[in-house]
């Protein structure tokens, strides 16, 4: 909070080039309603003008009458941001003005300007008041930390299995894609700085289910148009075609999600809406084209063009 102190002339430190704060209060914040730096016509240089309350402009009309020529300190908490003279006896609300010691103009106005600041801000009363508080030991984080990369470590190896028994050609494809989809998020995360906390591992493995559910769209999509009577390379080529706008819609609209995720919110919200929006990005990228690229590189070898390793069952499409 901010002070304006006698000074005791005694009580200076050359090294800090400050006075000892005394228990001498002549205002306090509460007293000073403005401070604003302006230019003095007559010398052209800044100097920094105080507004002050009613009560305030008392407290210091009776100062700095028994003050003149002495020191009136000004402090924020503890640390002492200027010790102006007092020349004479005023009065008013917005009489009182601190000179600044530079003779450049330039020099002058920025220090009336960063010290009008320090005192406006000063002035506002606050109240620091704990709503909630969270204290996790190490033990217990090390241990929340274990168990999230086991599950995430679970869950993308039951995807993976499902992925590939289903789909076969297709889920192998997609569980290859995965993997370096995450690899991708997390070189992203290193090379950034950021850390990988535990609402960041959480988004990562929702991220698993956004990429598992753009590859079932598209495979799903493939399967019918084998369905149909296309050949396997037509099937892949149209299931990519139709299952896009699908998954823009899909992704879009998470993706805006984690943004005003990140927006509004702070730290481990912050850092579950990082992971999620970047596996998105990346989610977007390996299912459009990475996964298009090498499934159709697949469906051009003559083996593998059989609709039961696309994963239609009873297909007549023509290989």
């Amino acid at each position: 909070m901010m002070s304006f102190r006698e000074v005791d002339e005694d009580k200076f430190d050359p090294e800090t080039g400050a006075y000892e704060m005394t228990d001498r209060i002549v205002l306090q914040g509460k007293d000073i309603v403005d401070a604003v730096a302006e230019t003095n016509p007559e010398t052209q240089l800044a100097n920094v003008r105080l507004i002050f309350s009613d009560e305030g402009a008392k407290k210091f009309e009776e100062a700095t009458e028994r003050l003149v020529g002495q020191k009136i300190a000004i402090y924020l908490d503890d640390q002492m941001i200027s010790a102006p003279i007092v020349n004479e006896k005023i009065s008013g609300k917005d009489r009182a003005v601190i000179t600044l010691g530079t003779s450049s103009q330039e020099e002058s106005i920025i220090q009336a300007k960063e010290l009008a600041a320090i005192i406006r801000s000063g002035a506002l009363p606050f109240k620091l008041e704990a709503k909630d508080v969270n204290h996790i030991s190490p033990i217990i984080g090390e241990n929340a930390l274990n168990i999230s990369i086991y599950a995430g470590a679970v869950a993308i190896l039951l995807v993976w299995l499902f992925m590939f028994l289903y789909y076969r050609v297709p889920g192998l494809v997609a569980d290859i894609t995965l993997l370096g989809q995450i690899a991708a998020i997390i070189l992203v995360l290193v090379l950034s700085g950021m850390s990988l906390t535990l609402p960041g591992i959480a988004g990562l493995i929702l991220t698993v289910g956004m990429s598992v559910d753009a590859n079932v769209i598209i495979f799903e999509r493939i399967k019918e148009e084998i369905r149909s009577g296309k050949t396997v390379n037509a099937a892949v080529d149209l299931g990519f075609k139709r299952a896009i706008t699908a998954i823009l819609d899909g992704n879009l609209t998470t993706l805006i999600t984690a943004g005003v995720l990140y927006y509004f919110g702070t730290g481990a919200v912050r850092s579950f809406a990082i992971t999620l929006g970047l596996g998105i990005i990346v989610n977007f990228i390996t299912a459009i084209f990475a996964t298009k690229i090498v499934l159709t590189a697949l469906s051009e070898i003559r083996v593998l063009r059989k609709p039961w390793l696309f994963g239609a069952k009873g297909g007549t499409a023509n290989v």
